[in-house]
């Protein structure tokens, strides 16, 4: 079951087995079938399942851009009264730690995922214990909870529903570049560009710190890129990171 969206006509879809099921009021349910199936959205999940990791946010196919494969929870949703249409971008950015799909993150999963970033073993720990204990239940993250208990709004770029606020975006990415070197950063500059649009708690900030550190770890130095930024907010810059990473590390 994978999540498309038309910027064209700003409508989102689930594929599966050959059939299409349309946005309904802002969620999407297997009694949303479309019939007959639209050929164009047919052909974008085959090419995204069969030339890119679906589990990835943020992977296109012509105009069509993928918003990764249902986890078990939401495809319990999407055969009851519907799943959300859009999951939130904490929620696509999240996904990177639960690549088995079951809308859960255990501390296995966690610190998996540290480690695939290429974070030392011992850091990868206080990695996943702060993690868990901030925002997850006996070890375990619950990725359709989160939103709950993190701070709402730090940096104005998520909305208070958890969306991309598109102006605020534009803001923050017009900031990043006026103050880059065709497109890349100090990661000392980029923490004076964010401090200069918003005042980050110390969860934020924590969190803002590990996205320096994987951007430092993908570029070889203390840099980060806009580029990387953007990932960021489509949610798919840990899996590109990881995957970057394994490369490096198999040459």
């Amino acid at each position: 079951m994978l999540r498309l969206h038309d910027p064209s006509g700003d409508r989102r879809y689930i594929v599966h087995d050959g059939e299409v099921f349309g946005e309904q009021n802002g969620r999407i349910s297997r009694r949303d079938r479309l019939k007959p199936p639209p050929t164009a959205l047919l052909e974008a999940a085959a090419d995204i399942e069969k030339n890119h990791d679906p589990r990835t946010p943020g992977t296109t196919s012509g105009s069509i851009r993928g918003g990764a494969r249902l986890n078990d929870v939401e495809k319990q949703e999407f055969e009851g009264s519907g799943t959300a249409a859009q999951r939130t971008l904490l929620e696509e950015h999240l996904s990177f730690f639960d690549p088995r799909g079951t809308g859960r993150i255990t501390l296995a999963d966690n610190f998996k995922a540290w480690r695939a970033l290429g974070f030392p073993v011992v850091k990868s720990i206080f990695q996943t214990l702060s993690s868990s204990l901030i925002f997850g239940s006996g070890g375990v993250i619950t990725i359709a909870a989160i939103g709950k208990r993190r701070p709402k709004a730090p940096t104005g770029v998520y909305d208070q529903r958890g969306y991309l606020d598109k102006a605020r975006w534009q803001q923050l990415r017009s900031a990043l570049e006026a103050a880059s070197n065709a497109g890349t950063l100090s990661l000392d500059k980029a923490r004076q560009v964010v401090a200069a649009q918003a005042r980050l708690g110390l969860v934020p900030k924590r969190q803002f710190e590990s996205l320096y550190a994987v951007c430092q770890r993908l570029n070889g130095g203390p840099s980060i890129t806009v580029t990387q930024v953007e990932w960021l907010y489509d949610g798919s810059l840990l899996w590109k990171a990881a995957a970057q990473l394994a490369a490096k590390a198999a040459r």
